[in-house]
């Protein structure tokens, strides 16, 4: 029996998958003279994945939106809470729109304000380097990109050992990735450890364009970053979802065994495991007792139900299939994938 698939396509037809939260980490919090816009969190690019194929998902477009709101992508933040809003508005939106507002006006006045004393910082000591790397994080948080890197080389004409000064051009040829800059990126990200071999963020930078060219590489990387902050997790679940996406079962595993070493709590390593163990294991009843951790940590984590049930089924357990089934539409009215399975087994 074939089945209409989300996200992830087997080539088997005995499953409907639920492939979520497999994407890669990127930069963490507290990176070395740079913007909070470079924080990009695996949580983003797990919902930016799910709204492409679900474009009114609200409980996504909520959460997106409260994502964009930490990470200071304010406009972005406020266009998905008004698409929420408009399928079904709370309170708590309301807040939450007052809120990044708010702080939409600070952040304006205050990189405006920014911007003129670093404008003036150049004017009066134009030998100082760090005058025009500060200003040109002020033109990243604005978008202006070919300012930045124009600031950025300036920089760079004074001292040319500022590693920092590279990882943000590094930084913003990815921002501009629409424009094919991804190898002046890694080549920017590559002169910023040789410069600092301590340089963590650039390893996961350079760890992340290498895996999503499916480059080896990238291995290199995010090791590196592991040996120099080993607790790390971001550094260990890029590479344990690289290792994943390469087939590398057992280390993929073992990947995010060490992740639960550093944080039992782990309900992402814990379901990727269980999802591991039921897509290239086909060992239900372990995936399904991965998929119960996982829940126990987040016990509204939708897709860890759905996959849960997906096990029961395969175990003929149809009606603890039927409840986690139902419990994922509970938590997600609109959870179609869930919907699909409980019609499927209505009739056992």
């Amino acid at each position: 029996m074939n089945y209409q698939r989300l996200f992830y396509f087997r080539p088997m037809n005995k499953v409907l998958l639920i492939y979520f939260s497999l994407l890669l980490f990127s930069c963490g919090e507290n990176a070395p003279n740079t913007s909070h816009l470079m924080e990009f969190t695996s949580d983003l690019d797990s919902l930016n994945t799910l709204l492409e194929k679900e474009p009114k998902n609200a409980e996504a477009l909520s959460k997106r939106a409260k994502t964009l709101y930490i990470n200071g992508e304010f406009d972005l933040a406020i266009n998905d809470l008004n698409q929420k809003m408009a399928i079904s508005a709370t309170d708590e939106d309301y807040y939450l729109k007052g809120n990044i507002l708010f702080s939409n006006l600070q952040i304006k006045n205050n990189a405006e304000n920014a911007n003129k004393a670093y404008r003036l910082c150049i004017k009066e000591n134009p030998e100082n380097a760090n005058c025009y790397v500060k200003l040109a994080q002020i033109q990243q948080l604005l978008d202006n990109y070919d300012e930045c890197i124009q600031l950025v080389d300036s920089a760079l004409m004074l001292d040319k050992q500022l590693p920092d000064a590279y990882f943000m051009k590094g930084l913003t040829f990815e921002l501009r990735r629409a424009k094919g800059d991804s190898a002046l990126a890694i080549s920017s990200y590559q002169t910023s450890i040789e410069l600092d071999p301590n340089f963590y963020y650039a390893y996961m930078r350079l760890g992340n364009l290498h895996a999503a060219k499916n480059d080896s590489l990238a291995i290199q990387y995010y090791k590196s970053a592991i040996y120099l902050q080993p607790e790390r997790i971001e550094a260990h679940y890029n590479l344990a979802i690289y290792l994943q996406n390469s087939g590398n079962f057992d280390d993929a595993m073992n990947r995010y065994d060490k992740i639960l070493e550093i944080d039992p709590f782990s309900f992402l390593a814990q379901f990727n495991q269980g999802y591991l163990l039921l897509v290239f294991a086909d060992q239900y009843e372990q995936a399904s007792l991965k998929f119960s951790q996982s829940i126990l940590n987040n016990p509204e984590y939708t897709e860890a139900y759905h996959n849960r049930g997906l096990c029961h089924k395969n175990l003929g357990r149809y009606d603890e299939a039927r409840s986690d089934f139902k419990q994922a539409l509970q938590l997600n009215p609109d959870f179609d994938l869930s919907a699909i399975q409980l019609n499927e087994i209505e009739g056992f």
